[in-house]
């Protein structure tokens, strides 16, 4: 059996909080598997380890593919505002 990526960037952009083995012993069955149909159990299932913090209140770090994609947007954001500034600048009459 496949286990899937709790960390696919593909995935939404926020995931069901994930519940810990304890919280799993306390439940009854039927609850248990209404938690799995919401995918409350993803970390647990294809990481095989308690989930943290972050995990628990539903939230996914980022990717090292999205960082990096951040970081290269924000530098050409940055590099068009500089450009942008000169030529406004120039445009005042202001040698650059």
């Amino acid at each position: 059996m496949e286990r899937p990526d709790y960390y696919d960037p593909e995935a939404a952009a926020k995931p069901a909080p994930q519940l810990t083995r304890a919280q799993l012993k306390a439940m009854a069955p039927d609850a248990v598997v209404e938690a799995d149909n919401l995918g409350q159990f993803a970390v647990l299932k294809s990481q095989g380890r308690d989930p943290i913090d972050a995990e628990r209140r539903g939230e996914r770090w980022a990717t090292p593919t999205e960082i990096a994609e951040a970081l290269q947007d924000a530098a050409a954001d940055a590099n068009r505002s500089k450009t942008e500034q000169r030529a406004q600048a120039r445009a005042e009459g202001v040698d650059i």
